[in-house]
């Protein structure tokens, strides 16, 4: 999936951040630094990417910076210090609806799902054509067992990017979740149209085949499934970026 159209602006509004910064380094240098930081967000180099934003935000803890900074902190897996960075950002420029939703993720991956829902509520009323941010609310909703809610949510982000095959496996989860086994298996089959070698959609309709009482079928789909993690292993993904918690 593409970026975001907000991030990507804020992307393309470095150079102009930059040059308003005073640090004690040349404005080159910092611009490099930060694409340096945002490549290694985009490759899952987490560790790379905060080191390269601690420093920037020691220099100029300028709001971008501490976004970026937050981002790479929760992609560590340390989100209370990028709800922290955040915080902060908001606070310094809160029309960004980019800074709410990946602190919606940031809530999403630490259980916090009211705080996440109203975060990417936020992102969503401010940006509504970005998928990304629907689909994590509705992954928010889904956690906290509000079906009906992440079902709306994900129609509205499959009407937005209906090519995206992550869609249609969440939407089947949701669907396996309520008991709606034949929705489940639709979606999934969907998902494999689309990206035919994810063993989670493999095993996860083998599940829904298995409660529609298809063993056999079921059995050859978490076969597969099998198959295919021993040859694919899952990679994380960092929200926002590459990918998404969802």
């Amino acid at each position: 999936m593409n970026l975001p159209s907000s991030l990507v602006a804020i992307l393309l509004g470095v150079g102009l951040v930059v040059a308003a910064l005073t640090l004690p380094v040349s404005a080159q240098n910092t611009n490099e630094q930060i694409e340096k930081g945002i490549a290694a967000l985009e490759t899952r180099k987490a560790d790379e990417a905060l080191e390269i934003f601690v420093r920037l935000v020691a220099e100029n803890p300028q709001p971008r910076l501490l976004f970026y900074r937050g981002v790479a902190y929760s992609a560590k897996g340390n989100q209370t210090a990028a709800i922290e960075d955040l915080n902060k950002a908001i606070s310094s420029e809160p029309n960004q609806p980019v800074y709410y939703h990946h602190r919606g993720l940031a809530w999403l991956r630490n259980a916090d799902y009211q705080e996440a829902i109203d975060d990417l509520t936020k992102a969503t009323d401010m940006s509504p054509n970005e998928p990304d941010s629907w689909a994590a609310r509705a992954t928010a909703f889904f956690q906290s067992g509000r079906y009906q809610q992440a079902l709306q949510d994900l129609r509205q982000a499959i009407r937005l990017d209906p090519q995206d095959s992550r869609l249609y496996r969440l939407r089947g989860d949701v669907f396996s979740a309520s008991a709606d086994f034949e929705q489940a298996v639709r979606d999934y089959d969907m998902s494999l149209h689309l990206q035919p070698n994810d063993p989670a959609v493999w095993n996860n309709r083998g599940v829904a085949l298995a409660n529609l009482g298809r063993a056999r079928d079921a059995v050859a789909d978490m076969t597969r499934a099998m198959d295919l993690a021993v040859t694919k292993p899952a990679r994380g993904t960092n929200p926002g970026f590459s990918g998404n918690t969802w």
